[in-house]
């Protein structure tokens, strides 16, 4: 079949090649007046039969069923991506779909996401349809298109295969940091290698944190809103990481952290007098009623290393007993837990994790590693030829929609005739048998 399907590559690669000048004569003609429809149809056969010729000269009868063989395989593939893109293109443009005017900007649009599909696919151990179905996760989360064209359908797909999953069911968690944090482009991928090695420097799993997210990124990105994206899901990964150790749960650290920085960020105006008592206690406010957990140049929170810092000065001079005491009325249970987590020193203190993040092997250099085992370079061959397959599958689809269709009229048409007549129905029946 493979060699079947180059021959057919090669083949009309040729008739593009040495039947121009036939096809601009073909084009001339038709366009003489006086031409009837039909002589303009068989004009436009006499182009398609130069391919059928060619092969039929080169390879014999043989040949050219094989090579009708291979086109009904191509068109297959075709039809199993148009599947997937339909779908996507339902979602992402809705009723857009129907109006004409923007048929050619969706047109375009499409093209780009099924080349985008056929070159992820080709470079990732999925295949483009399931890299189309991903597409349509992340449209449906609530992405622009044209933002998972660009980078985020790659990102996700190449997270999802470090993770041993369909890159369908990371969609979800990729939107959500994604639309959380307010990242973009590269950020997307960023924030994902952050998942990953700070995941690799704790206790932590990757997919759980990056599907954790949705429960802190907004919260973060709204009390760090004066800082980079970028830099506040790096601070709020590495805080549910880290917390995941003394908690146990990735979910369950996220919304901790969300807790945490709620209460660290808070006035003094908003404390109760408890809140405040504690605060003092550990040298947290001063006598102005200012919390140190806030830079007053900036009114916003301090970065995490600022606030491991403070967290673990205020320890010092305490009991245990105190300590926590302190923690729970500052920040309560939930939040209480993220500090503590964050007054650990030894192999959890952040300038450690960090380190131990930092020597994590990227995503992309994880992708390319596992792209050169044999069993990925098989795979990886498999979709070039499934892509092969597609390209040359699209231009034989419309004739065969055609045909279909036409045939699917014929059937009907035959079908009330048959139930109008069921004579015709037994005559033809007992002369089949004889």
């Amino acid at each position: 079949m493979d060699s079947t399907i180059l021959n057919l590559a090669i083949a009309l690669t040729l008739r593009d090649a040495l039947t121009s000048q036939l096809d601009n004569a073909i084009s001339r003609l038709g366009r003489m007046e006086g031409v009837t429809d039909d002589v303009r149809r068989r004009l436009n056969e006499l182009g398609n039969v130069t391919i059928a010729g060619g092969i039929l000269a080169g390879a014999g009868i043989a040949g050219l069923n094989a090579t009708m063989d291979a086109i009904d395989t191509c068109v297959e593939r075709y039809s199993e991506l148009e599947d997937a893109q339909l779908v996507l293109e339902n979602k992402a443009f809705g009723k857009s779909l129907v109006d004409p005017k923007q048929a050619d900007e969706i047109a375009a649009m499409s093209a780009e996401a099924q080349a985008a599909a056929m070159r992820i696919g080709a470079n990732t151990t999925f295949d483009s349809p399931e890299i189309m179905n991903s597409m349509t996760a992340l449209v449906k989360g609530g992405s622009d298109i044209e933002a998972v064209i660009n980078g985020m359908a790659e990102a996700n797909a190449n997270f999802a295969q470090v993770n041993r999953v369909s890159a369908e069911s990371t969609a979800d968690g990729t939107v959500q940091m994604a639309s959380g944090f307010g990242l973009v482009g590269d950020e997307i991928m960023q924030a994902m290698e952050f998942v990953n090695q700070y995941a690799d420097a704790t206790i932590s799993d990757s997919l759980d944190i990056q599907q954790a997210m949705g429960n802190v990124a907004g919260m973060a990105s709204n009390i760090w809103g004066g800082r980079k994206s970028i830099d506040v899901a790096k601070e709020t990964i590495a805080l549910t990481a880290v917390t995941t150790n003394v908690v146990g749960d990735e979910r369950a650290a996220a919304t901790y952290t969300r807790n945490f920085l709620e209460r660290a960020n808070m006035s003094e105006d908003r404390m109760s007098d408890t809140h405040v008592a504690a605060m003092k206690k550990a040298g947290w406010m001063d006598s102005a009623g200012h919390s140190a957990f806030i830079d007053y140049k900036t009114g916003m929170l301090k970065d995490i290393y600022e606030l491991e810092k403070i967290i673990e000065d205020g320890k010092k001079g305490l009991s245990e007993h105190e300590f926590a005491n302190v923690l729970n009325a500052v920040f309560q249970d939930q939040g209480g837990k993220v500090a503590s987590a964050l007054a650990l020193t030894g192999e959890l203190d952040l300038a450690k994790v960090d380190a131990g993040a930092g020597n994590a092997l990227s995503i992309e250099d994880q992708v390319a590693r596992e792209m050169g085992l044999l069993s990925n370079i098989k795979d990886s061959y498999e979709e070039s030829k499934n892509n092969l397959m597609i390209t040359l599958g699209e231009p034989f689809a419309a004739p065969q929609k055609a045909f279909y269709t036409g045939l699917k009229d014929i059937m009907g048409e035959l079908s009330a005739f048959f139930a109008l007549h069921p004579e015709m129905t037994q005559f033809i029946a007992a002369m089949a048998g004889g």
